[in-house]
This record gives C-alpha cells, sequence and structure tokens, in this order.
C-alpha cells in the first residue's frame, strides 16, 4: 500500500533540488540542488525495502555522489583560478571538463552507462520512471546552457551511446535491461540536440517523456515483477500486447508515429548545420535498437494467437485509442513545428 504522505514528501523535496539547480546563478547553488534532488530520489528507489531495491539505491547513491564530487571540485577549482563561484559559459578548461564528466556520468551517457542497467534492474517501474526521464532534466539543461562541446567530443559520445545502447540491448531477457540500453540510446539523441538548440533539444525529450510515461505506466499496471523475464508479457491479453507493441514501436521512432516526430526534428537540424556524420550516428544506432523493439513487438502480437482473433479482439478499443493518441499527437507535433518554421 502506498504511503503518500511519505511519497508526496520525498518527490517535493526531489523537485524543489531541481528547481534550485535550474534557477541559481552559482556552482555552489547547482551542486546543493543536484544534492537535494538525490536525498529526494533515493528514499523513493528505496521504499519498499526489498534487497534489490536497497542494491539499486546504493549503487545509484555511491555514481550520483561521484558525478557531485567532481562538479564541486570543478566549481572549487574555478573559485580559485577566478575568485567567485558564478556560473560562466567559457571556464577555465580543466575545471570545464571535470564538470561536463560529472554530468554525464550521472546522466548514463556511454562511456560512462556502466551503472544504469544494475541500478535498473533492481528498482520499480516508478522509480524507473522518474530516473530515465526527470532525472534527465538538470543535467542536460546544465550541459546545454554552459558547456560547448567540441564536433570531435560529440562525435565521441554520441557514437559511444548509439552503439553500445543498441548493441546490448539485443539478446536481452529482462524489460528492465532492454529500456535501460534504450534509454541509453535515447541519451546521444539528447546529447545531439542539446547542442543545436533548445526548442530541438525541448521537443525531443517531452516526445520521449510521454513515451516512457505510457511503457512504464503499463508495465506498472501489469506488475511485471523483477524474477520476471520478457517472456511474462506474452502472459498479457491481446488487447495489452498490442498497445505495449504500438508504444514500443513509437519509442523506436516508426512513422507516423509520436516517436518518430522528435527524431524527424533533430535529423533535420542536423542536415541543416551540416552536422552529416552526427546525423548518420545517431541513425545508425537507431537502427540497432529497432532490431529488438521489431522482434518484441512482431513476436508478442503474431506469436500467440491468429490474425482473426486479434480482429475480433473485445478489447481492441484500448488499442485504437493508443494508436490515435501517436498519430494525432504526431500531426500536432508537425503542424505546431511547421508554424514555428513561418
Amino acid at each position: 500500500m502506498i504511503n503518500f504522505p511519505f511519497v508526496s514528501l520525498f518527490s517535493f523535496i526531489l523537485v524543489l533540488g531541481s528547481v534550485i539547480s535550474f534557477s541559481s546563478s552559482h556552482w555552489m547553488g547547482v551542486w546543493f540542488g543536484l544534492e537535494l534532488n538525490l536525498m529526494g530520489f533515493v528514499p523513493l528507489m528505496i521504499y519498499s525495502g526489498k534487497s534489490h531495491e536497497v542494491e539499486s539505491g546504493l549503487k545509484y547513491f555511491l555514481i550520483q555522489a561521484l558525478g557531485s564530487g567532481m562538479i564541486l571540485f570543478g566549481g572549487l577549482f574555478l573559485f580559485h583560478c577566478l575568485g567567485n563561484w558564478e556560473i560562466i559559459g567559457d571556464g577555465v578548461m580543466m575545471e570545464h571538463g571535470v564538470m561536463m564528466f560529472g554530468l554525464l556520468l550521472k546522466m548514463g551517457v556511454a562511456p560512462f552507462h556502466f551503472w544504469l542497467p544494475s541500478v535498473m534492474a533492481g528498482l520499480s517501474w516508478m522509480a524507473n520512471m522518474i530516473l530515465v526521464t526527470w532525472q534527465k532534466v538538470v543535467p542536460l539543461f546544465l550541459l546545454y546552457s554552459f558547456f560547448s562541446f567540441s564536433m570531435v567530443e560529440l562525435i565521441f559520445f554520441c557514437l559511444f551511446s548509439s552503439v553500445i545502447g543498441g548493441v546490448g540491448g539485443m539478446n536481452q531477457t529482462s524489460i528492465r535491461a532492454l529500456l535501460a540500453y534504450s534509454s541509453i540510446v535515447h541519451l546521444s539523441w539528447l546529447l545531439a540536440s542539446s547542442q543545436i538548440n533548445l526548442v530541438v533539444c525541448g521537443v525531443y525529450f517531452v516526445v520521449y517523456f510521454v513515451i516512457s510515461i505510457m511503457i512504464f505506466f503499463l508495465l506498472w499496471s501489469k506488475e511485471v515483477g523483477l524474477g520476471q523475464q520478457i517472456g511474462g508479457v506474452f502472459m498479457w491479453d491481446l488487447s495489452q500486447r498490442q498497445i505495449f507493441c504500438l508504444v514500443m514501436l513509437s519509442l523506436g521512432g516508426v512513422p507516423p508515429f509520436l516517436g518518430f516526430i522528435g527524431k524527424w526534428v533533430v535529423l533535420v537540424s542536423l542536415l541543416s548545420l551540416g552536422y552529416y556524420l552526427l546525423a548518420f550516428i545517431l541513425i545508425f544506432g537507431s537502427l540497432l535498437s529497432f532490431y529488438y523493439y521489431l522482434v518484441l513487438s512482431f513476436s508478442m502480437v503474431m506469436g500467440f494467437m491468429s490474425w482473426k482473433d486479434m480482429m475480433i479482439e473485445k478489447k481492441s478499443m484500448l488499442v485504437v485509442l493508443v494508436v490515435f493518441f501517436n498519430l494525432f499527437g504526431g500531426g500536432v507535433m508537425f503542424w505546431l513545428l511547421s508554424l514555428m518554421a513561418y
């Protein structure tokens, strides 16, 4: 049973920490907000008190403490060199490098991704949803606002995230591990979009945020446990498998679903700036991840029931609603972007 005062209190602390990091004008305030965010999220991770949740919570705490320590070290180095804590866009090279690596580590961008699959493997679905969505907001905002990647650095991190996320998700038997590697692939798109402009990054993040919420709420509603592998979703009724299949295809960026809009916006922006190699790397990583999206989706929909049974499913209205939401959302996003272009 959910203890709403407990969850509400630490959720408020989590959000408050993020707001402090957003609004702070110096690095000490950013560091304090990140620590407050961490203190609010860890109790939500270990809320049930299960051993695997405690283990994942400890791993997450240690990694985030390391990332925060790198940010604090960079801020102290900046204070030593410049005599103030003010956030500037072109500080000392060493200071900015250490702080940038700390933010990348906190997000789980490859090659700093090693902690993400093991942490997600032990968490509840709600904690995982917060981890892959809200916990990326502050580091992503800081990377966009105060750090400028060289093209070599950007290609390096995007290439690692795309390939490791794509290859790592193949032959996975755990849904949590699959979604973790999928998150790493999407981090490469978020990182690339963060170096273009805020609108492009915001569009992609909102699309990813909405689709992720749909996936995790569906898994949470079906109570897919830690010991239950991918085969467990095949035990759902057909309408629920169809919904999950369509949302996964949207996450993979299949047109004309909502997920395609985010990728289309990023690709158009990259190509307009002449970043052809970076666009190719992102497409290549998405194709690798698209393999396990398709395998899972086709197996779920067509593996256990005939096409005739599929057509007479009584709960097919749910499938229609999901399709309508994805198509309507994609159409609305395309229309708004067209208006902004003119």
